[in-house]
């Protein structure tokens, strides 16, 4: 690319995003944002060929004159803008690029080790896990469809009746135990075709899915055995497969069992960046080169275009590199806050539910939500998952010295509130 080219999709990309642009003229004079690109540019190039000195202190004048400071050893790509950006400071690591036009290099670096870590042949990074779940349906699923799914999975009861909306199928729940069922659920929710049931009267089959861990179910873990017998059933009935794999780095840390073996059988597979692996936002829907390609168009369409999503990337690779090594202490953190939970009077847990790192509780006869309100006023923050029962998740910002606190407001609190009925 040339000098003249590069500054022309510098002014088409500020032209673009800034709806109060309103020529290229005014743009490329009263522009400090992209004036710090332009600077950046040939600070970069006197960087690379190592007059670093040189390079550093052209990149302060930039940012004295502008208010933006980039490094000029930061890798930037085409069509970077910054607008409003007083105070903006990109560091030399900082390796940005246009994701609309697949052109981010920390972003396509991040889906390329998501997918080997899968076993899929691409990935596709993506703000919510919620987005890549209904992505996930949507490539693989028309309209008419049905889809079958254990009853309360988070696709089922926190994605906004997703399913239906975007791509309008229809959910058949299966009964599972704690999220997980079985090969026979499948068959039965199928049905046996005969004479007088013809198979325009319901919604064909197409999808089935699969949630592991199962966050309704306190963090269940599939069997590796029993997830292969669902879906070879699956298949064997023309079913398309899709795993809710946003905890599956906890299912692994659990179990032992590769994150590559639990997605094997699956088409589509979604994993979540967030949550216990600590990245502030981001998804990942794994597959086929031709899924993935088709499900980009989905992306586009649910709203889902990054511009320079390195920035954010780089989180998810910092929490694969450093955070998914130690989710095993996670684990262990919630057996422990269990095990403290079960001497408590007035605490029921089943202590064999506890297989990840969420625990599932009851607190007898109170009322689940004032409870969690008293909690969260000794600085203990849980979610109420009934009447009489709460949620409470271990992340990698949770001690053990946190879980020691925690079983002592929980007792506290059970010691001085009063039964509701």
């Amino acid at each position: 690319m040339g000098l003249w080219s590069d500054v022309r999709d510098d002014l088409a990309a500020a032209k673009l995003r800034d709806p109060a642009a309103r020529s290229a003229v005014e743009i490329a004079l009263l522009y400090p944002g992209l004036h710090a690109v332009w600077g950046h540019r040939v600070w970069h190039a006197l960087w690379t060929r190592r007059f670093r000195f040189v390079a550093r202190a052209g990149s302060q004048l930039t940012r004295w004159l502008t208010g933006i400071e980039i490094h000029p050893g930061a890798s930037i790509g085409r069509r970077f803008f910054i607008d409003h950006g007083m105070g903006v400071v990109v560091g030399e690591t900082a390796e940005v690029g246009d994701d609309v036009y697949g052109e981010d290099p920390t972003v396509n670096e991040l889906e390329a080790r998501t997918a080997d870590l899968l076993g899929k042949e691409a990935a596709m990074f993506v703000p919510t896990g919620t987005m890549s779940n209904q992505i996930g349906i949507r490539v693989q699923a028309e309209p008419g469809d049905s889809v079958l799914i254990e009853g309360a999975a988070h696709a089922v009861r926190n994605e906004g009746g997703g399913a239906a909306a975007l791509s309008g199928v229809t959910m058949r729940a299966l009964q599972g135990d704690c999220g997980v069922f079985t090969s026979q659920a499948v068959v039965a929710a199928l049905g046996v075709p005969h004479a007088f049931m013809p198979k325009t009267l319901a919604p064909p089959p197409r999808l089935l899915c699969v949630e592991n861990t199962h966050n309704a179910g306190g963090g269940t873990v599939w069997p590796l055995e029993s997830l292969r017998k669902v879906c070879e059933i699956g298949r064997h009935h023309g079913l398309s497969l899709h795993l809710d794999g946003a905890r599956l780095w906890h299912a692994t840390a659990a179990s032992g069992v590769s994150e590559r073996d639990y997605a094997e059988p699956f088409d589509t597979v979604n994993v979540c960046f967030s949550k216990g692996l600590g990245a502030p936002i981001g998804s990942a829907l794994a597959g086929s080169l031709e899924l993935v390609s088709r499900a980009r168009r989905f992306k586009q369409q649910f709203g889902g275009g990054f511009r320079q999503a390195g920035v954010l990337a780089a989180a998810a690779v910092h929490a694969l590199d450093h955070h998914r090594p130690i989710l095993s202490d996670d684990v262990k953190r919630a057996r422990r806050f269990a095990e403290g939970l079960v001497m408590i009077d007035g605490v029921t847990l089943d202590l064999d539910s506890v297989q990840s790192n969420i625990v599932r509780f009851e607190v007898g006869d109170r009322h689940a939500g004032n409870f969690a309100e008293h909690c969260y006023e000794s600085g203990l923050h849980m979610i109420p998952g009934g009447a009489s029962s709460l949620r409470a998740v271990l992340h990698r910002d949770i001690s053990d010295a946190d879980v020691e606190r925690a079983l002592t407001v929980i007792a506290n609190v059970l010691l001085n509130s009063v039964p509701s009925r």
